[in-house]
């Protein structure tokens, strides 16, 4: 076993040495392990670098140009709702996904054009996130009265309803009935709807958009409006 003096005594001696051969002698002994977590690192970044532009091979960009209605007025808030909602995009990818399947966040750009009080928005996104922008730029959703209930005899889950926006009327579909014991009690409640989606049919009817509801494991409950606010009025 090496005595303690013996070490002292090494390391005095070690330090005694001029400094270019105290570092000189120090890169001969640890020097490969500089050299080795170098080609490690740029091992790792190529790779990855690699992996992620086969995983955005396949995207396809899409340039949205949205109008603004010019009587449309919304409060900063409003922005602060649209881009909560964009935060739905966010994922977090675990050390597979990321290392081994290249992983890349999809990402937006935003561009506001504004001539004599037109504005249009120009936002360009990945073509699977396209859903998600168009239904957070028009997030201030109209909040509308439902005027109309009917239980479709063939679903468990589906109750067909006619809500007026005002000078509209649609045909919505929503799989809420589960959570009334008289469904006709919706009739005449007022409440935000999602109205940009794209039509779409639901045992054999048309859904011309989405209710919005609040639920957990355990609670279901709609956002309900004062009935002093005008049906299509959007929410800010």
């Amino acid at each position: 076993m090496i005595s303690l003096d013996a070490i002292t005594k090494l390391l005095t001696d070690f330090f005694a040495n001029p400094v270019d051969i105290i570092i000189f002698r120090l890169f001969l002994v640890f020097g490969w392990a500089i050299f080795v977590w170098l080609l490690l690192f740029l091992g790792i970044y190529f790779y990855v670098e690699y992996r992620q532009e086969k995983y955005k091979k396949d995207w396809n960009w899409v340039l949205l140009a949205i109008d603004i209605p010019a009587n449309n007025e919304q409060s900063p808030k409003a922005v602060e709702q649209l881009f909560a909602h964009l935060a739905g995009a966010l994922n977090e990818p675990d050390i597979a996904e990321k290392y081994r399947g290249g992983f890349v966040q999809r990402w937006f750009s935003f561009e506001i054009v504004s001539i004599d009080g037109y504005i249009q928005f120009l936002v360009r996104t990945e073509e699977s996130l396209r859903d998600l922008v168009e239904a957070a730029m028009y997030a201030q959703y109209p909040g509308a009265e439902i005027i109309e209930v009917e239980e479709i005899p063939t679903s468990e889950k589906l109750l067909k309803l006619k809500v007026s926006f005002g000078e509209e009327e649609r045909q919505i579909l929503s799989g809420i009935k589960n959570y009334f014991d008289d469904p006709q009690e919706l009739l005449g409640k007022k409440l935000p709807f999602v109205t940009n989606l794209k039509p779409r049919k639901m045992m054999g009817f048309e859904s011309e958009g989405m209710i919005l509801a609040v639920n957990d494991t355990e609670n279901f409950s709609l956002l309900e409006i004062s009935s002093k606010i005008k049906n299509g009025s959007p929410i800010s």
